[in-house]
């Protein structure tokens, strides 16, 4: 990562601190170009394993429907 502020918020990270930064950024909503510069990526493809779903982000996609949509 070449970002200053970027790398101390990663050092400061838990288990897989790259990916918990990115998927804490898309989660807070900033899209994914400003992540791809972020994280030093070249790519936007880059970003593509930051962006699965969580088992929470499916359980709130879910709950979003209403009953006759389902």
């Amino acid at each position: 990562m070449k970002n200053t502020l970027c790398n101390r918020i990663w050092q400061k990270a838990g288990s897989d601190p790259e990916i918990n930064l990115a998927k804490c950024l898309i989660d807070k909503g900033v899209d994914l170009v400003t992540v791809k510069h972020l994280m030093g990526h070249k790519r936007l493809a880059s970003n593509a394993r930051y962006t699965k779903p969580s088992k929470r982000d499916l359980r709130v996609a879910v709950s979003s429907l209403e009953p006759e949509e389902l």
